[in-house]
Parts: structure tokens; sequence; C-alpha cells
């Protein structure tokens, strides 16, 4: 054995003395003709670099591919064989990996990114520098009166009602400045070791402000809405000195119809609301809103843009791409919408805006909230309650019908005769007290016709022994289902045993309220509403578990809304109520989106007073191959 090892050694080290006196390296030809890769590059977010293949043999193909989670700090474009184009998103490092082709071989090399971010510059305003806000008594406190920068500034908006005017005197601003921006977002207010919520932040000369965002839909700037004039109106936080807060920030804004924002942005948007300090303070950004909608659903000023603003064929990591004529853009955000996702304008304390990418620049030029000129006033209202007899402790809900139907503002105030009796929201809501007895709820109309209805609601002990209610199985066929696409809004096909959503689509929703009236059924008479639900490949096979398929859907969440937020996307209500003084939305959420699961609306953990509104679901998964589709096999009621 040992006489076999001496003679391969001999025989190697007679080789490479072969090699050393020829003065030739003992590597094959091949070997140094093997193709070769940039080892590393650095990037800023937001610029590019071009990666390179060098080979002295032509090169048939090279296949592109970022480490895990890597999408999330590059993008990747112009793919060729001997070069791509890296653009920086987010700050981090990844790998990127070239499998290049070489004659009949395949070689596997590897590039280090690393992202950097922009450097932050923050213009704090000077005495010189006015805010340029419109010169009105309605802007309370909002600083200089000096003229503003001029702000190119559309003033009509097309609606299903017509072509709606901006009333001009009567609009209110929101500063876009550093003193008025909330601690959530403001890092001059937050703590020193507070992570940053943009990866920038610039306050313009014109009263606009930049931004740059750091991470999908959660990075981006608030401000208050009774705006901030002073740093001695700054007071420590009870449960954090280190972060300071404006305690004069909320407003009441129920008189006006639209938010007016003109913004600059390559990506979709999103805009969230807050009703009270702590909802953003006492957490990270963005905290727990108050209301939460995107650009999708929001109205640009000219008819018939709706469907085109936004672009397939985007290299963002979330969130639709804008068309270049659309970047810079003037959207209205009805304030119906927002009151529709539970926002109180009576009590209004901050808004926030985000893209809903990460590594997008944003300038923001101007927030305001406006009313329109009112051609068709209100000249009725027909008041009505969904039980006009309710026990102690319950809840139900009121409506206004106004005459005509195409008044141009709808919106009403409600009040109480008696609010020992029972009390009503700005959203309708009936909720009985402890002492019986026969209250009115008034409706009054808000477009200064003063036009008013009422109905009368008796609040009284039950007297008739409680009913049994049997299981009852919705009839899937006899209800709406519907996905919601980039294309549109696509019908499901409806069958006794399934409703099948349309291939790829991962935002679906179900509409039970035309099913629910035909058939008597009251959801607080149940236990829970059960829906099963499954995914299914294109040759109609059970999805029963991909969690090794590199093409899995995403997780998603079920959510259960009333019909106006039936759009594949609204979050739901509260399913898990404790009392008056639970403001969380614990939404129904289901973590792994595997085929057959079961998802439950426990009705005796939900606030009483969202269920009587839900009268459908959202079922979403956050991706879902073109191949695959959602299977909704039943839904129940259960007791």
């Amino acid at each position: 054995m040992k006489k076999s090892i001496k003679s391969v050694l001999a025989k190697s080290l007679a080789v490479a003395m072969a090699f050393s006196l020829a003065g030739i390296a003992p590597t094959s030809d091949a070997a140094a003709k093997k193709p070769t890769l940039t080892k590393k590059v650095t990037v800023t977010v937001g610029k590019t670099k071009t990666v390179k293949v060098t080979s002295k043999k032509k090169v048939k193909k090279t296949t592109w591919s970022l480490k895990k989670g890597g999408s999330k700090l590059v993008s990747l474009s112009k793919k060729k064989a001997k070069s791509v184009v890296v653009k920086g998103k987010k700050k981090g490092s990844t790998t990127l990996t070239a499998r290049i082709k070489v004659g009949s071989k395949t070689y596997k090399k590897k590039c280090k990114i690393t992202v950097k971010k922009a450097a932050t510059v923050t213009a704090k305003p000077t005495a010189k520098v006015a805010t340029p806000t419109p010169a009105n008594a309605n802007n309370g406190g909002n600083g200089s009166k000096a003229t503003p920068t001029p702000c190119p500034w559309v003033g009509k908006i097309t609606t299903k009602k017509g072509v709606l005017t901006v009333d001009e005197d009567a609009s209110y601003n929101i500063p876009l400045t550093e003193l008025n921006e909330t601690t959530a977002t403001s890092a001059s207010k937050r703590s020193s070791d507070s992570d940053p919520v943009t990866e920038s932040t610039v306050f313009n000369r014109d009263g606009s402000v930049t931004f740059t965002s750091s991470k999908d839909y959660n990075s981006g700037v608030s401000f208050y809405i009774n705006p901030c004039t002073s740093k001695d109106q700054l007071e420590a936080n009870e449960d954090n000195e280190e972060i300071k807060t404006f305690a004069n920030g909320m407003k009441d804004v129920s008189e006006y119809d639209y938010i007016r924002v003109k913004l600059t942005s390559e990506g979709e948007m999103n805009m969230r609301t807050y009703g009270d300090i702590s909802q953003f303070v006492s957490s990270a950004f963005p905290g727990s809103s108050s209301s939460e909608t995107y650009e999708g659903g929001w109205i640009l000023p000219t008819e018939g843009t709706e469907d085109s603003i936004f672009t397939a064929q985007t290299e963002l990591s979330a969130g639709m791409g804008v068309k270049e004529e659309y970047k810079t853009r003037t959207i209205f955000i009805p304030m119906t919408l927002l009151t529709s996702k539970g926002m109180n304008p009576e009590k209004l304390e901050a808004i926030a805006f985000s893209p809903q990418s990460t590594g997008v620049e944003v300038t923001l030029h101007r927030v305001d909230f406006v009313k329109v000129k009112y051609e068709k006033p209100v000249t009725g209202l027909e008041v009505s309650a969904a039980k006009t007899e309710i026990a102690p402790g319950k809840t139900t809900t009121v409506s206004a019908k106004v005459t005509p139907a195409d008044a141009t503002r709808e919106t009403v105030k409600w009040t109480s005769s008696d609010e020992a009796i029972a009390t009503v929201n700005f959203q309708g809501t009936v909720i009985a007290k402890q002492k019986t007895g026969e209250v009115t709820i008034t409706a009054t109309s808000t477009d200064g016709s003063n036009v008013s209805g009422s109905v009368k609601i008796k609040v009284a002990e039950p007297t008739e022994e409680p009913v049994e209610i049997t299981t009852h199985k919705v009839d899937l066929t006899k209800v709406v289902a519907k996905a919601n696409t980039s294309s549109g809004t696509v019908d499901a096909t409806k069958k006794s045993d399934a409703i099948e959503f349309e291939a790829g689509a991962s935002m679906t929703y179900v509409d039970m309220a035309e099913y629910l009236a035909n058939n008597d059924l009251d959801l607080s008479k149940y236990t829970s509403l059960d829906v099963t639900w499954e995914v299914r490949d294109a040759e109609g096979n059970k999805v029963t578990d991909y969690a090794d398929d590199a093409n899995k859907p995403g997780y998603g969440h079920i959510a259960y809304n009333p019909t106006k937020l039936l759009d594949g996307h609204s979050t739901g209500i509260d399913t898990n109520y404790t009392g008056e003084d639970d403001t969380a939305k614990d939404k129904s959420y289901f973590a792994s989106p595997y085929t057959g699961e079961t998802c439950k609306l426990v009705i005796a953990k939900t606030n009483p007073a969202e269920l009587e509104t839900v009268t459908g679901f959202n079922l979403q998964l956050e991706k879902l191959p073109a191949t695959m589709k959602i299977v909704i096999t039943d839904i129940t009621l259960t007791k």
C-alpha cells in the first residue's frame, strides 16, 4: 500500500516538473477560457449599475437570478447575454447569480451587490420662506398670509353626478412642513434609536415635500390636520418621553367633500387617516389607522382615465406602475370613501401618504380638503332603520335616502333626541343604552338646505323566547362572486358545489347582500359564518401542499365587509371585539395558503355594530400563479 502511494506521488511530481520546465502552468485550455463575471458592485438607492460577463468565446445565453429576498433590494432590467442593469431599491446586500452558457457548457458565476441609501438632505424652513397656503379664514393657524407659490391646480372633477366645480374659497390646506409632520414619520421628532421611516425626506422651498420609500406600503410621511405653528406646542407623550407629539392636531373636517392631492410618483400610492394620536404614536408607523385607501380607488379629474393611468409593465416591488404622462397628477379622494372605511371626519388627527413599493421617490406638491359647489341641493330625506325595536345594549343602523337621487352632496348629520336612551354616530349606527324608552333619530342635510327626516326607535327588554336556528348552507349559485384583476372586474363561474374564480386572480370577493335579504337571514342569530376554500391547478386538481413550489401562492387574508367594501382587497371588521374601549381591528387572517382551509367569522367575537353591516367577504392571496385559481367549495351559517 505504501509503495503504491509513493508511486502516485512520484508520478505527480514528475508531471509538475515537466510543466515547470516548459514554462507552462498546470491548467487546461478550457479553464483558461471560462467566462468571468463582475465580482461585486455598489449601487445607490434609485440609481443603476451594469454587471458584465467577460468571455473569449461567444456567450449563447445568460440566465440572471437574485438570492431569495434580493428583489426587495434591487431590480434587474435589460437582461442580455453579456450584461444586466441593476437598480438599487433598498439598503442592504444580496447576491446575483449568472448561469452563462458557452458552447455546450453552462458556468455558474456570482456577483455580490451592495445597495447604499441616498444621502439624506433636510432643508429646514426659515423665517424668509412662507408656507404656500391659501390666505383664507378656514386655515385657522396655518401660517403666513403671503401669496402662495404658483401650483397648477385642478378645480373640476368628473363624477357619475356630472362635472363638479371646487369652491376654492372654502378649501382647507394642510401644510407639508417639517414643523407639521407628525412624530410617527418625522426624523427630527423621533428618538435617535428609532428606525428610519423613509430613505430621505426633503422639505422644498415651494412648500412641497420629497421622500424616497424604504419599504413596501409602510414608508412615507404624515401630517397633522390642525397644523402645528410653533415648536412650543409640542408636548411629551405620556408613554414615551422621548417621543414628542402635538396635542392639538385634531379637527372636524366633516363639511368637506374631497381630499385633493397633487403628487409626483412612478408607482401607485396608499393613504391612511388617523383619528387619535395613540393610533400611530404608540407603535411604529403606520400604526392602527382609522382608514386606508389605495390609489386604484381614487378619482382622476378627467373622465375615462381611471383605467389607463396604470401600466402592467413595471419593475416595482409592489403595487402598480404609473404611465409616464400621469407621474405628476392631481387626484380627488371622496370623503365618503374614507368614512365607509371607518374614518370619523368629526375627529381627524392626521393624514399619511406612502407608495406601495420600495425605492420610489414621491413629491407631495399640495394636499387640500375641498368643498364642491352644490348645484343640486337636497329637497327631501326619507329615513329608515334596520330595526325599530332593540334591546338595551344592542345596536341597529339607520339610513337616509335623499331627494333628488342625484343631489350633489348626500352626506347627512345624525342626532339623537335622548342620548340616555340611545346614541347615534356619524355612520348611522345606533347603540341602545340601559335605559328603556323611545328615541327619535334625525338626519339633517349638510349642503346648506337644512332638510331633515327622522325615525323612532324603541328600546325595550326582549319578551319573545329565543327561536332555534338551524344551520344554513348558502346556495353558491345565488350569490355574487367576482375577481378584481388588473384588467377589471371578472365574474366567477358559479356551480352548486363550487365558485371558481379566474385563473391567476388573487383578489376575489363574494357579495351575499341580496341573498341574505331574500332568505331573511340575520347573521347575529348564528354562531359563525364559515367559508371553505382551496386552490386548484390548470387541470382542476387540488393543490394540497405547494410549500416547495417556487411559484407557490403567497399568504393572504379573508376580510368580512359591508357591500361597499367588497372589492377583493379592503380590510374587514373587528373579529375579536372586547367592548367599547376596543379600538384595534383584529381581522381574520390565515397565515398559510394551504387548500381546504375553513375560515370562520365567529359571531360572538365581532363588534355588533359592524356585524350589522356584513354582507360578504374579500378572499385574497398575496400572489397566485397564472395557472392556479381560487375555488370556494362551501359557505355555511352555523349554530
